[in-house]
């Protein structure tokens, strides 16, 4: 090209960026060069090409401006033992009033998860259930799966909201339940919440990494391996509540998506974590109260 009739179209001190551009332009078919010039390296292109240069480098720079697209990390947060003590405690807490009858009442009939009452208004027994196990195996295998996803979703979201979010993802699970299963239908155990926490740990993790530039695999991994995990680990034995489990799954997948639609993670201090935890331990508590006076006149409450 005659230096009398080229225009630069764009400069910069990096040879880098003005041959990144010059590949748009040779995909165009636009003449150019790449030049040093005082100090600086040009892009240049014929005076007639001028316009058509300029409006595809706008382009260029319109479709490249997230580009390269930072990292997204999730926080991590640091979890002791407290959350995982707080679940085993609580279940062998209830399984040892269950078994002893503490103040004579049947905690298994107060708290179990029964369709037609729980449409009939009695909410806690979405609460109470959770706690509640068939025999030592149930409550062992519970125990275990449990502990695992405390510890998963308390690295996403803290000890306290992890045990809140749990708690409550379960119980809405439990109710979700209830509203499709025949009145007469009872269920009982914490799985309905360790599959929430599955399904909840599954739409979080896929919806923070989204956008990223990834294979379509590695970004559908965690909701396809919750999926599987639902049905190998969830859909066996004689009198394993299907639907609970599925349930549960869907509030848990609610729950992480509004979660994951916060913004780049949710970050509380240990005050708000503290809050959350003992939040969740009130709401257990009440529901209980509820479920022993309702059931129960002697009830030391």
């Amino acid at each position: 090209m005659p230096v009398s009739h080229v225009v630069i179209v764009f400069r910069s001190r990096h040879r880098a960026q003005c041959r990144q551009r010059a590949l748009a332009l040779h995909a165009m078919g636009i003449d150019h060069a790449v030049r040093p010039l005082a100090g600086e390296w040009t892009l240049l292109v014929p005076e007639e090409q001028a316009a058509d240069a300029i409006s595809q480098l706008e382009q260029f720079v319109r479709e490249n401006r997230d580009w390269p697209r930072k990292k997204i990390t999730l926080p991590y947060h640091r979890v002791g033992p407290r959350g995982v003590a707080a679940y085993v405690l609580v279940l062998l807490l209830v399984a040892a009033a269950k078994g002893s009858e503490a103040f004579e009442l049947d905690w298994f009939d107060s708290g179990r998860m029964h369709a037609g009452m729980v449409c009939d208004g009695e909410w806690w027994r979405t609460v109470t259930s959770l706690t509640l196990h068939l025999n030592a195996e149930h409550l062992l295998s519970n125990l275990l799966f449990g502990t695992a996803f405390v510890l998963i979703i308390g690295h996403l979201l803290g000890n306290g909201l992890a045990l809140f979010s749990m708690l409550v993802a379960g119980a809405v699970g439990n109710g979700l339940n209830a509203l499709v299963q025949p009145p007469h239908h009872t269920a009982v155990g914490a799985s309905t919440a360790v599959f929430a926490a599955l399904g909840l740990t599954a739409a979080y993790v896929w919806l923070r990494r989204r956008d990223l530039q990834q294979r379509w695999a590695i970004r559908w991994a965690p909701v396809v391996g919750g999926v599987a995990l639902l049905a190998f680990t969830g859909s066996g034995g004689e009198r394993t509540d299907i639907v609970a489990h599925l349930t549960g799954f869907l509030a848990g997948l609610g729950m992480g998506a509004y979660y994951a639609g916060l913004g780049p993670g949710i970050v509380l201090g240990p005050r708000g974590q503290r809050l959350l935890g003992l939040g969740a331990v009130v709401l257990l508590v009440v529901a209980w109260a509820i479920a022993l006076a309702v059931h129960g006149s002697d009830v030391p409450f």
